[in-house]
């Protein structure tokens, strides 16, 4: 496998989530935050922020609460001014893997797909330690969500809780890593 270095991976996951969770946050006018999430693609290497405002998370089923792709709130929106600022430090990396995504066999794949989404626990757990979360208004409930595209919903609202109590990844190839 490619010899990627995974710190300044991590670090420009990092990076993209303090810059652009300030301006995502913005945009709730003041709302208190149900949830944040970041999904990864770990197949192709794509990234998004999501943020869930209290008074969207009051409109949905509680299974759209956990799903990212029915947040209002993301990365994804492009002519808003936090996806620039995700994609100044997350862009680069994004373009590699996508650009590489065919010289992984499966096995690589796969460990592809846990290192990116142990890079994003990592992250997160980073913004968190920095007390950047602790400063959002948050709901009662509020959850950290880390996903991988594309997964079964349970394998994405246990990740980080798991990630930070025990180190562990479980991914959708295996269940635990």
């Amino acid at each position: 496998m490619h010899q990627l270095n995974w710190s300044e991976i991590r670090e420009a996951l990092t990076s993209a989530i303090r810059d652009a969770l300030p301006l995502e946050v913005q945009k709730t006018a003041g709302d208190r935050i149900s949830g944040i999430g970041l999904e990864v693609d770990a197949f192709y290497g794509s990234a998004s922020l999501y943020l869930l405002p209290e008074s969207a998370a009051r409109d949905l089923s509680p299974e759209e609460r956990d799903n990212l792709g029915d947040w209002p709130i993301s990365t994804w929106e492009s002519e808003s001014d936090y996806a620039p600022a995700f994609a100044a430090h997350w862009g680069v990396w994004e373009t590699w893997f996508y650009d590489h995504v065919d010289d992984f066999d499966d096995d690589e794949s796969v460990a592809k797909g846990r290192a990116l989404l142990q890079a994003g626990c990592e992250a997160m757990q980073a913004i968190e330690s920095e007390g950047l979360l602790d400063s959002l208004p948050q709901s009662e409930g509020f959850k950290i969500i880390i996903a991988d595209h594309d997964e079964p919903r349970h394998l994405s609202l246990e990740r980080y809780e798991l990630f930070v109590k025990t180190g562990t990844i479980k991914g959708e190839w295996n269940e635990a890593y």
